[in-house]
């Protein structure tokens, strides 16, 4: 998975390799290119929208980091551990009637915004292609013009060229003082300085995020040890897709993927 990087150095070595399968529809921790240039197919669960419409768990981890978040949940439970019982220093907010803004409605973003419907909330997305969704959904024309509008913002956008730091200190001061941030895309899509110093300084109220750059060296990452010290960040070891049931229903399906094309093969 994303914990074994499948660079050049490796793919070179590795000499009677035809195929590598993931189940995971984010494949950037291979590369991709040189793979294709070795003659070794890829089997992952990109491109791959019908089947994936029953697989939920990674928009169900981004609902309940938008809970814990938004009510600081992690942080009373810590307390109460620690023998203390002060409800007053944990308010929180309510989502009935608050805005979210959903950046990418593919399938996790359209998910999401199915749970934010349910809880009273006003939907708003981004998306760059021409999505169908619900008629009371309200469609932004630019990200900027999203982050003025939202309380939460929710990101699902796969991670290239484009998206590379997409969320940098001037993009993210579009958001309304007081916003929170959730992310279970990639780490790498938010500037992690940036992040940081919007969190320190109180104009981001809070960020929950299941991903973080360079995974592979977490202890190095500045985020971490940032959550060390403070109690408006929460951060979860890549976990989004990470269930029993969902595990075994996509490894089952790469593994079919990859009998198909070897029975069709011969």
């Amino acid at each position: 998975r994303f914990s074994v990087v499948l660079d050049k150095k490796v793919l070179t070595k590795a000499k009677n390799l035809k195929f590598i399968l993931c189940n995971a529809t984010g494949i950037d921790h291979i590369d991709q290119v040189f793979a294709e240039k070795l003659g070794i197919q890829i089997i992952s669960l990109k491109n791959q929208p019908l089947y994936l419409k029953k697989i939920t768990a990674s928009s169900e981890l981004s609902w309940a980091l938008i809970q814990s978040i938004t009510r600081k949940i992690p942080f009373a439970f810590e307390d109460v551990k620690n023998n203390r019982w002060e409800r007053e220093r944990f308010l929180g907010m309510q989502l009935s009637g608050k805005n979210i803004g959903i950046l990418g409605m593919g399938r996790n973003g359209k998910l999401v915004s199915k749970y934010a419907l349910s809880f009273g909330m006003k939907i708003h997305f981004y998306d760059q292609r021409d999505i169908k969704t619900n008629k009371n959904f309200f469609k932004h024309d630019s990200l900027i013009s999203l982050l003025k509008e939202i309380d939460i913002l929710s990101i699902h956008l796969p991670l290239n060229d484009n998206t590379v730091n997409l969320l940098n200190y001037k993009v993210l001061k579009n958001l309304k003082k007081g916003s929170f941030i959730i992310n279970t895309s990639r780490g790498e899509i938010i500037n992690e300085e940036d992040l940081i110093s919007l969190l320190d300084s109180g104009y981001i109220k809070a960020a929950a995020l299941d991903v973080i750059s360079d995974e592979k060296n977490f202890k190095r990452n500045k985020l971490i040890k940032y959550s060390n010290k403070n109690k408006n960040l929460l951060i979860t070891p890549h976990i989004g897709g990470a269930t029993y049931d969902s595990w075994a229903n996509t490894e089952n399906f790469v593994v079919d993927k990859l009998i198909e094309k070897l029975k069709n093969d011969n």
